[in-house]
């Protein structure tokens, strides 16, 4: 689900789970400057990305993550239901309350 479609950048690389919810202003892709080879973030299942953040390099997010708004996620988030905030992104709590997955499920 793409929430507000307004300044999204995705590589052309990039994977997205099913129930994914990403909101404006936000960017996936390479990250420049790095030994990765160019490659591309792998969301799990029930990711929210939230406005204006930043998911960069050949990293994993796991099902149910909650990028916060204005993150920059450089290294993987192996932990599900979590959210990750801050520059570089680390995990602020380790409860997210709400997922794309609990919405999943209601829509059954």
């Amino acid at each position: 689900m793409i929430a507000h479609l307004q300044n999204i950048v995705i590589s052309a690389n990039c994977s997205v789970g099913e129930y994914c919810c990403i909101f404006h202003g936000t960017t996936m892709g390479i990250s420049v400057g790095t030994d990765d080879h160019g490659g591309c973030p792998k969301l799990g299942d029930g990711v929210t990305i939230c406005t204006g953040a930043g998911v960069f390099g050949d990293i994993r997010v796991a099902d149910g993550v909650t990028i916060a708004a204005n993150a920059v996620v450089v290294k993987s988030v192996p932990d599900s239901n979590v959210v990750v905030g801050g520059i570089p992104a680390r995990v602020i709590s380790k409860n997210a309350g709400w997922s794309m997955l609990k919405f999943k499920d209601s829509l059954k």
